[in-house]
């Protein structure tokens, strides 16, 4: 290990100066573990099921779909509009993205609407909408989610 940090040290190039940027390293990682520490009692307090549920903290959003109508024709597919809360839909769809990688059902969605040629962020924001119904019967039933292989 000594040999490695040694080889390590000779190779990177910076010679001055590495002492401070050794301790802005250091205090890099001590504050980073001090947010998970704090993340960590957040999760505890809130102790709500949808943080069960993978690549969620605490993220309650929701998707504003718009049907467009004529005389005779009724779209009611809609489309999403950009009314509602501009960072709880960012972190809706951050979410689904991660849950679309972890969890099979999720998963298994996103790749369903892949392969029948949808674009990537119309997968995740399919995924979104079912993460949406997930997390609402989560919180009506108040019971934690379990992945389902």
């Amino acid at each position: 290990m000594e040999e490695l940090s040694l080889k390590a040290k000779n190779s990177f190039g910076i010679t001055f100066a590495v002492e401070s940027l050794t301790l802005q390293l250091q205090l890099l990682i001590a504050q980073i573990s001090f947010i998970e520490g704090q993340i960590y009692q957040l999760n505890n307090k809130i102790n709500s099921p949808i943080t069960t549920i993978p690549g969620i903290f605490a993220t309650l959003a929701k998707l504003v779909v718009k049907i467009f109508q004529s005389d005779t024709s009724l779209n009611s597919t809609g489309k999403m509009t950009k009314r509602g809360s501009h960072y709880l839909l960012t972190a809706l769809f951050r979410v689904a993205f991660v849950s679309s990688n972890i969890d099979p059902i999720f998963k298994a969605l996103y790749q369903k609407r892949h392969s029948e040629g949808k674009h990537h962020l119309t997968c995740i924001g399919a995924v979104a909408r079912k993460l949406c119904y997930t997390v609402y019967a989560l919180l009506s039933k108040n019971c934690p989610y379990k992945i389902q292989f």
